[in-house]
């Protein structure tokens, strides 16, 4: 497999893409966001192909990619291996999170897979400013693109294609 089938994603968001996957299956990080960037409702899909398309290059198929509206069409993704990781992570992206301020950051930098020194560090320069946690919209929708979850997508407002048996695929 080579890395020039991507649809959107840059031959560098790839390489990143694929040394994340190793830091999730090998270094054990719970999970990794790799990105983020404006995404339209038509390429939703070509995003997801191009995560799956990391994750097989990679040959780590125990990895899973996500995909996450933050705001608008502003779209978060990156990868983790146990369902768990990604529960928190949608956990403490809910409207009003139960963990918050402070607290919330501390749980994501473990989240996050970093060590205690990292976390400190980042705790005492964020503790003079105000808490700011991204939010994302509720979660009202889940859909699956192979091994590539897509939250809150937008996929409903894309006509279904054809895939390659010929048979039209719903959107999300």
């Amino acid at each position: 497999m080579t890395i020039d089938k991507l649809a959107i994603m840059t031959e560098y968001e790839a390489g990143h893409a694929i040394t994340a996957i190793e830091w999730v299956t090998r270094a054990g990080k719970p999970i990794i966001e790799i990105g983020g960037r404006l995404i339209t409702p038509t390429e939703i899909d070509l995003l997801a192909e191009d995560l799956n398309h990391c994750i097989e290059i990679s040959g780590e198929l125990d990895v899973y990619g996500f995909m996450m509206r933050d705001r608008d069409d502003w779209w978060q993704f990156g990868f983790y291996r146990h369902s768990w990781a990604m529960a928190a992570l949608l956990h403490l992206q809910q409207e009003t999170p139960r963990i918050q301020g402070a607290h919330a950051h501390w749980v994501r930098g473990l989240l996050f897979g970093y060590d205690a020194e990292a976390i400190q560090r980042f705790m005492s320069s964020a503790c003079d400013g105000p808490a700011s946690i991204s939010r994302l919209a509720p979660c009202s929708h889940v859909c699956r693109r192979r091994k590539v979850e897509i939250y809150d997508c937008l996929a409903s407002f894309v006509r279904p294609h054809s895939n390659p048996n010929g048979k039209f695929q719903q959107p999300c």
